[in-house]
Parts: C-alpha cells; structure tokens; sequence
C-alpha cells in the first residue's frame, strides 16, 4: 500500500511533465521547408542568450553583452556570418560558448534577443524537423548507442528523407559516410564487428 501510495503521489508530476506543452515544439508540423530556401548564408544577428534560470540555479548569461555596463554604455550582441559552401570553424576555450552557439543554430533554445537566419529567413519560421534533420554534428565526447558501428552510424538517416530505406541501400550510405570520415581504415581494425567489407 505504501508503494502504490508513493506512486500515485508521484504520477501528478509526471503527468504533468507529459501534458506541458513545450516552448519549442520539436514535432510541430508548420513552417517553412528548409529544402526550398534559396542558397545562403547562415548568421547570428545581434544575439544575447542567457540559460534559463532554474530553481536549482541562477540565469548563465553567455552570449552577447549585458544590455548595460557599469558605465551605462550599451553592448552589441554576438554577430557572426558563416558564409554558403564554406567551412566555419569555432575556436575558443571550456566555458566562451561554442556549444551555445550549436544549440542556438540547432533551435535547442532561442535567443532573447537578436536572430538566427539562413538566407535571410529566421529559422524560427522553418519546420524545425526537417530543419534538425539538416545538420550533422559530430561533438567531442560522442554518445555511442549500444549496438553495432553501422547501427550507430545509420541513426544519422532518422528524420532524413533516407530513414525508411530498406537495410541494403543503408548499408551503402553507411559504408560510403565511413569513407567521406576516414574511418573504415579504423573500423576494418576491429576484429569481425564491422558491418564494412
């Protein structure tokens, strides 16, 4: 009795937790189709982000300047451009808001002040599916899933137009992202676990 007690008492909480609705709707059907934006560059504009504050911990203010100094003087927000077909790297120490960024250009969160925009177009007004489903990202500390390096790698098909393919047109994608990365030299080292002839 006390166990089912204890769980009914806490099921409030976890119902509540399934019925919030979220500030950025992952499985939102609107907005734009990333597919059908012309060709552009993608920027930050003017942009201040700060975490959340929480019960736990007080508001980290990350990007961009405070809105006053001591002295009173406005400070600009982060403004950076990372140019179409181009490669952009962020380079910085623990703790100047490289990871921040990512999260800002994956829609993880949303600025409190300032834009995101590819080609002009802020990527709030996009599908924030087939906008995620856009971007690969490869962190330093990667999560692996328990189950076979071609397993791993075809989770990156989810949410693509290819995640329904049939397991042997996977299988060539798989091996050909294993190419593009270098690293069936280094997956064809493991004894009998690489999917990759």
């Amino acid at each position: 009795m006390t166990a089912i007690s204890r769980a009914s008492a806490s099921s409030g909480l976890i119902f509540k937790t399934i019925d919030r609705k979220p500030i950025i709707d992952a499985l939102s059907t609107e907005g734009r189709d990333p597919d059908n934006l012309p060709p552009g560059d993608l920027a930050l504009n003017n942009v201040k982000f700060s975490y959340p504050e929480t019960r736990e911990r007080q508001g980290v203010h990350v990007l961009g300047g405070t809105r006053h100094t001591a002295m009173g003087e406005y400070r600009e927000g982060l403004s950076l451009k990372f140019p179409a077909g181009k490669t952009t790297a962020l380079v910085g120490k623990s703790g100047c808001g490289k990871s921040s960024i990512v999260a800002l250009l994956e829609r993880w969160y949303d600025p409190q002040e300032g834009s995101v925009t590819i080609s002009g177009v802020s990527i709030r007004d996009l599908n924030l599916r087939r906008w995620r489903s856009q971007i690969g990202l490869v962190i330093q500390e990667p999560y692996l899933f328990n189950g076979s390096i071609y397993f791993n790698v075809a989770k990156g098909l989810v949410g693509t137009q290819w995640e329904n393919e049939n397991e042997e047109v996977k299988l060539k994608m798989v091996i050909e992202a294993c190419k593009q990365a270098n690293a069936v030299e280094f997956i064809d080292r493991f004894p009998k676990v690489s999917p990759l002839p």
